[in-house]
């Protein structure tokens, strides 16, 4: 595991202990899509968050289509639609 969702994990123990509530959003995984990404996948586990709380927006390839059709302004639209 990367530098990255080891961060996000010990940000997310901090907030969650002194929040009402907390979630974890991605705008751009990896995986084939935000029900198979594992770092979302390993924050929902760990604080037992649902769907709502712990969720992506978009896959790396949707992403890079959108850019490669010159539509760069797509991929912030659909990441703040689905947040």
């Amino acid at each position: 595991m990367s530098r990255k969702p080891l961060a996000t994990l010990g940000l997310a123990e901090i907030i969650h202990c002194h929040a009402d509530r907390v979630g974890c959003f991605r705008p751009i995984v990896e995986s084939e899509g935000p029900a198979t990404d594992a770092v979302t996948g390993l924050v929902r586990d760990l604080f037992e968050f649902d769907d709502s709380r712990a969720a992506a927006g978009m896959t790396r390839a949707e992403a890079r289509e959108l850019v490669i059709a010159g539509r760069t302004a797509d991929i912030y639209s659909r990441d703040v639609a689905a947040h």
